[in-house]
């Protein structure tokens, strides 16, 4: 007897005039490639970040890694590659691969970013260059974005408010309700020089919550920095912009 027909009901967002659910928004996908070699790049990275293997260090042989991970030469081999490219490591013929020192890594790079978390070595330093970076690019997004929130994304912006009042939230939901309302600024002035730094915005707001002790209540602030930019209050809107923004810098 065959199987019953699965249900339509997860298909609903494929009917015509039904609306997928809104949810807040979560970190964009990594550029890297999927699978097996994004998951031997995070493993990696991660190892590197949290000292396992410190900088100068010489990464096992291939067949010690294709062991030790459980995958194969060829995946491996792609996710050095990778590092190689971000400055992170570097293969020689007779010495094998080795973790470059900090100066040739691409710290602004949103995967090394989201490697780190609070306890790591290098930590710091990458937070501070990532809050200076975004001080100068996060204003002029604001500036652009004015006047030009679409009001079909009110609901998302109302969610994502209601989220940080809720004292219920855990962090990791305050995290993403944080980078919603960043990532509606992002998108508004529809410029793909403002929509790349989602992902590092999304890293700053992290690394922000793991160094804030207890965290801050920044509900009014999103509030504000959302009404000033839908009403075109620049001067309004940014000094919203520089208090949100002051979170981070304070904890340099």
């Amino acid at each position: 007897m065959p199987n019953a027909a699965p249900s339509l009901d997860a298909y609903k967002h494929l009917r015509r005039g039904a609306s997928p659910a809104v949810t807040l928004l979560t970190r964009p996908e990594s550029a890297i490639a999927n699978g097996a070699v994004s998951d031997v790049i995070d493993w990696l990275g991660r190892a590197v970040a949290s000292g396992h293997f410190p900088i100068g260090a010489t990464l096992p042989m291939e067949n010690q890694l294709e062991e030790q991970v459980g995958v194969s030469r060829t995946v491996i081999r792609e996710a050095v590659k990778v590092m190689t490219a971000k400055g992170v490591l570097k293969t020689a013929r007779r010495y094998g691969t080795v973790v470059n020192p900090l100066d040739d890594w691409n710290l602004l790079d949103a995967d090394i970013v989201s490697w780190h978390k609070k306890g790591d070595a290098q930590v710091i330093l990458i937070f501070r260059e990532l809050v200076e970076l975004l001080s100068i690019m996060l204003p002029q997004a604001v500036a652009a974005a004015l006047g030009r929130l679409p009001s079909e994304r009110g609901t998302l912006a109302e969610m994502a408010i209601g989220a940080l009042q809720s004292v219920e939230e855990d962090r990791q939901q305050r995290v993403q309700a944080e980078f919603t309302i960043w990532a509606l600024i992002l998108e508004a002035p529809q410029s793909n020089m403002f929509a790349q730094f989602k992902a590092l915005t999304y890293e700053m707001i992290r690394l922000t919550q793991e160094f804030e002790e207890p965290m801050s209540r920044s509900d009014a602030l999103y509030s504000d920095i959302l009404h000033y930019i839908g009403s075109s209050k620049g001067d309004e809107a940014n000094l919203a912009c520089r208090l949100l923004l002051a979170r981070s810098k304070n904890l340099i």
